[in-house]
């Protein structure tokens, strides 16, 4: 969790300095909806001075599950030329793959996960060898 300002004042580098960490004042544990994946309300921002006490990658964020297929078949037409059939599946499962949470306190999406992974794929394709 990120404060998204400079609170601890130490401005030593213009990317660095907008990532100081929050601080962690309950359990973070949310409903895991796409808007509410963790209880923003369990982090502040770290007093001025100071750093805060959220660890790198203290968050859970969701996991993802991907299962890709391929089925081909090649016909003989005549002894020098065949016919290849192929069919591809993306994602065959259809399970929603979302991306991760926002995690900067100074964010008006803090704690939404606002994009997600590609549907179902499915792809067919003909191909005439000689």
């Amino acid at each position: 969790m990120t404060t998204g300002g400079d609170n601890s004042l130490t401005a030593s580098q213009a990317a660095a300095s907008l990532q100081d960490r929050a601080n962690v004042i309950d359990d973070w544990h949310g409903d895991g909806t796409r808007g509410n994946w963790f209880k923003r309300a369990a982090f502040v921002n770290n007093a001025a001075g100071t750093f805060g006490n959220a660890g790198r990658n203290s968050v859970l964020q969701p996991g993802t599950w991907n299962i890709d297929t391929a089925l081909s078949r090649r016909v003989k037409v005549r002894e020098a030329q065949s016919v290849e059939i192929r069919a591809e599946a993306f994602n065959i499962i259809n399970h929603p793959n979302f991306g991760a949470a926002t995690t900067s306190i100074s964010s008006g999406n803090f704690g939404k996960i606002l994009t997600s992974g590609a549907p179902r794929i499915l792809e067919f394709a003909l191909k005439y060898v000689f």
